[in-house]
């Protein structure tokens, strides 16, 4: 390390990857009141719709619409954490259009079973976990 806040850096985001989100919530929320609670959360919501709203490339959004207007079957994938985003995206894809399969699974082997028909027709969006979405999100609130 050039210096101790270097290492202090380092040693702080070790600490925050080693932790499990409960541990996490804890430490930051263990001791506020609900409406400071809710308060943290709603500016931490409004933070990260700032930050996408900043970094969004409009061209990669229009080209992720095209490819699911001429995917011929969209697979919607989340595991753990991420089923229910998985689950509420299917409900509100399939209202739009047919052809949506949600992935559902309690283990690896099961999503390959699932998706054993996709081809160069498809599309296939799959939520990342929310421990690889905090370990690469920098300057966004968490």
């Amino acid at each position: 390390y050039e210096g101790y806040p270097q290492m202090q850096d380092a040693l702080a985001l070790w600490v925050k990857r080693r932790l499990n989100a409960m541990e996490r919530m804890d430490i930051r929320y263990g001791k506020s009141s609900q409406s400071e609670v809710i308060d943290s959360v709603l500016s931490c919501d409004m933070e990260n719709i700032r930050y996408t709203a900043e970094h969004l490339e409009e061209a990669s959004f229009h080209m992720a619409v095209d490819i699911l207007l001429k995917a011929r079957t969209i697979y919607i994938v989340g595991i753990r954490s991420c089923a229910p985003l998985a689950e509420l995206l299917s409900f509100y894809l399939n209202l739009i259009r047919g052809g949506i399969v949600l992935v559902k699974t309690s283990s690896l082997s099961e999503v390959f079973e699932q998706m054993l028909r996709v081809n160069k027709e498809d599309a296939v969006h799959q939520f990342p976990s929310l421990f690889h979405a905090d370990a690469q999100s920098d300057g966004v609130c968490q």
